[in-house]
């Protein structure tokens, strides 16, 4: 009996010394694990510091309302509410300050740098470890990671489907199904560049899937044979498509149509991206029982449908009925019996296109395969409509642009479930409207040149991995070429272009360039080129190309390169050429090119690190840096400081008038104090007037003001009693300095566009000092202009600084 006992007791502490090996973390999750610590630390050091920004307050302000009760509605001028959801979580768990605001992007930056190691198998340990290294000392990445904007989180979202896409492809596991619908709806409850990102990989995963889809629409196989990158093919398109529904709107007007579903702009007061609200009128409400009948009738069709998918579920046909007509039935009973409203023929007609698109989408999906898809949809729909509604009214901000002739259950779905429309239609439509906006109305080469000043080193060697790649095939190559291609052109042609939107771009060049990186590494003999001598041109590049710059920059200022440096760089540059010839002599042209580009890669990473940084750690009201869009001054939060201690020692009936202009990102350094009333002074002649503006006429009965420099001018008559401070900075723009002067693309043509700045730029290369410009902001972030601001005066009796 002992005997035995030993060996039992033997045999579970082996069991158990297996189970903890296998729980020790291997090498790649050591190293995969101290890129990510290393940053997570750089995202979170100093997080606190720079003020808020125009939009990082915006959403901070929208997710601290949330915090404090207010509630949530979606709007999609300030994109998908997850963010706000997530936001106002770490406010109930810490505190609401600029560190907490900004903490989730933080760790999803971080987090990003993880995900390559989910395609070691794929793409090799050095592939992947090279991609996070750059994810995470990206100067746009690491600098979006501690900003209060929801396009770190695409970043995560987009890679994550990336990683699922070719895990299924490998594994063909229906988890990774699941866990695509999950992500999939996560992403377009995030912002609508999720539209973007699944044109890009449908069409993808469609050339991937033609082997099968041709046979598939020619009829020669069903739908439920389909493997493989078709079934992710369907099961991106069947989620989707009632997301798209939108897109009808390109329809409208044809034929002299008074159709709008798309509403942009007009005398009608009408939300932008959503149908308009007009006569025509139907009404709707036929059929009129007690309620009790009305429940009853409702259980005999859903009781019927289930009776008739459990008695034919071998019979997929009369499966896909019942799933599909008890919604349908159960829908237009309601909308008969429940209902008594009048709806616009315009909504009628979103509706009705909605509900076939999701129609033909549970179609096709039930036809593939029934259990499959139903589980992904629900997993789609549960996490996208809960999201949307505000956890189905749990958290919501009543919608008030419901029309007021809807009342009873229309109004109460519409005022606390609008976001379920909204989100699926508006989200589309509002930015299909603001296409004609052009917000920024930057010119068609602005990715290529913002691009230029911080993600050099991925788009340099993207482009080079593009032309490999194109050359020497290989299906996970052509997958990233195309991705970063398609991502660089269909943003370029995009009218609103950002510097956060740079983001999106980075990570599939990142992916690209790492892969190249690896390729190069991987098919180099590093032993024998140490041996044989070769491995000096891996240093021999880096250092020409540095004596070439300096050179270069010494003789841009002006003939410094006739001084004692400059003749000694020369030599040094000449001895480096016949180095480097010598050695390319004796090694072969492909491994001198090989060498060449990881050389100079090693050296433009050191300096994207310092890039990184300076834009990172060093940015405020100094050194203009491109990255800033409406930044916030620092002035903003210094004012708004010594505003609250003004106003502590005050009574508390005074009040503090600020002008509507200034309303970010002030609103959110004064979010709990009570003294603040905002106005609006502009006049009828001002773009953006309402008619509750009104400009001053007299003195105003407040406490002390804070006015836009223009009004504090124009109503300085009336502002005699206060002591003005200022002006003060309030939000701050980079100088366009890369502009053509004089431009007018509104009132320009593609063509005309291309001709006249291709004209402005080769006339530029002509000048010496337009070299020196570029050469001086790179390398130094000097530039001959400073910030565009906006500025604002402070209006106090006896002045805030003497106080």
């Amino acid at each position: 009996m002992c005997g035995i006992s030993m060996l039992i007791n033997r045999h579970v502490l082996s069991k158990q010394r297996r189970a903890l090996l296998h729980l020790r973390p291997t090498r790649d999750e050591y190293m995969f694990g101290a890129l990510v610590v290393l940053a997570l630390g750089l995202r979170l050091w100093g997080l606190g510091d720079r003020p808020m920004h125009y939009d990082e307050s915006l959403h901070a302000y929208y997710s601290w309302d949330l915090f404090v009760g207010n509630g949530m509605r979606h709007e999609p001028w300030i994109h998908g509410p997850l963010q706000f959801f997530l936001n106002a979580a770490v406010f109930a768990m810490f505190w609401d300050n600029d560190y907490t605001a900004r903490l989730i992007y933080c760790l999803f930056g971080a987090g990003l740098v993880g995900l390559p190691y989910f395609l070691r198998d794929y793409m090799g340990r050095c592939a992947t470890l090279t991609a996070a290294a750059m994810f995470a000392v990206s100067p746009t990445l690491l600098y979006f990671s501690r900003y209060s904007r929801n396009d770190i989180l695409m970043a995560f979202w987009a890679l994550t489907l990336f990683v699922l896409t070719w895990r299924y492809l490998h594994d063909r596991k229906n988890r990774y199904l699941y866990i695509f619908a999950a992500v999939l709806a996560l992403a377009f409850a995030t912002k609508e560049t999720a539209y973007i990102l699944v044109v890009t990989f449908g069409v993808l995963l469609a050339v991937l899937s033609i082997t099968q889809l041709i046979p598939l629409l020619l009829g020669r196989i069903r739908v439920s044979d389909i493997t493989g990158p078709t079934v992710l093919f369907l099961l991106l398109v069947t989620l989707t498509l009632p997301q798209f529904a939108a897109l009808s709107s390109i329809f409208q007007g044809l034929g002299g149509s008074d159709l709008i579903l798309v509403y942009s702009s007009g005398p009608t007061v009408n939300p932008v991206g959503l149908p308009l609200w007009t006569e025509p009128f139907v009404a709707i409400g036929a059929v009129e029982f007690p309620l009790a009948i009305d429940i009853l009738l409702l259980g005999a069709i859903a009781g019927i449908s289930l009776c008739c998918v459990v008695l034919f579920r071998r019979r997929p046909i009369l499966v896909l009925w019942s799933a599909v007509g008890m919604p349908i039935a159960m829908m237009i009973y309601v909308s008969l019996a429940m209902l008594n409203v009048d709806v616009a023929v315009n909504y009628l007609i979103a509706a009705i296109i909605l509900a076939g698109l999701v129609l033909i989408s549970f179609a096709v999906g039930i036809m593939w395969q029934t259990k499959t898809w139903l589980i992904s949809a629900g997993i789609f729909y549960a996490v996208w409509v809960s999201i949307y509604t505000s956890f189905f009214g749990l958290w919501v901000r009543a919608y008030t642009e419901c029309p007021g002739s809807v009342g009873g259950i229309p109004g109460v779905l519409c005022t606390k479930f609008g976001g379920a429309f909204t989100g699926v239609w508006q989200g589309l439509g509002y930015w299909l409207a603001q296409q004609a906006v052009a917000r920024g109305n930057q010119p068609w080469y602005y990715y290529f040149t913002i691009g230029s000043l911080y993600e050099f080193l991925p788009l340099t060697i993207g482009v080079i991995g593009i032309i490999y790649y194109l050359k020497n095939g290989g299906v996970l190559g052509l997958f990233l070429v195309f991705w970063a291609l398609s991502t660089f052109l269909i943003y370029t042609i995009a009218s609103e272009k950002m510097p956060w939107l740079l983001v999106n771009l980075t990570v599939p060049f990142i992916l690209l360039s790492a892969k190249l990186l690896s390729d190069f590494m991987l098919d180099l003999s590093w032993r024998r080129m140490l041996s044989e001598g070769h491995i000096l041109l891996l240093l021999a590049f880096p250092l020409l190309l540095i004596l070439m710059i300096y050179l270069f920059t010494s003789y841009l200022d002006k003939g410094e390169i006739f001084s004692l440096n400059g003749w000694a760089s020369a030599i040094g540059l000449i001895v480096g050429l016949v180095v480097v010839v010598s050695l390319m002599y004796r090694a072969k042209l492909k491994l001198s090119f090989r060498l060449s580009i990881l050389g100079v890669a090693a050296l433009m990473l050191g300096f994207s690190v310092f890039t990184a940084f300076r834009a990172t750690y060093t940015e405020g009201d100094g050194r203009p840096e491109m990255l800033v869009y409406a930044g916030g001054s620092e002035d903003v939060r210094n004012v708004s400081n010594d505003l609250r201690v003004e106003f502590r020692n005050r009574d508390s009936n005074d009040r503090l008038h600020v002008d509507y202009e200034l309303w970010y990102p002030l609103n959110w350094y004064v979010r709990n104090d009570q003294f603040i009333e905002y106005h609006c002074y502009k006049t009828i002649e001002e773009a953006g007037y309402v008619d509750w503006c009104k400009s001053m006429s007299e003195s105003p009965p407040a406490a002390a003001l804070l006015l836009l420099d223009s009004h504090g001018y124009r109503d300085s008559k009336h502002l005699m009693a206060y002591v003005r401070e200022g002006p003060f900075k309030d939000l701050l723009w980079f100088p366009e300095v890369y502009r053509r002067p004089g431009e007018d693309r509104s009132n320009e043509t593609m063509w005309e566009q291309l001709r006249n700045d291709f004209g402005f730029i080769t006339n530029k290369m002509d000048h010496r000092e337009a070299w020196k410009d570029v050469l001086d902001y790179f390398l130094h972030r000097r530039i001959s202009k400073v910030w565009w601001d906006s500025k604002f005066f402070a209006y106090m009796p006896g002045g805030l600084q003497d106080r």
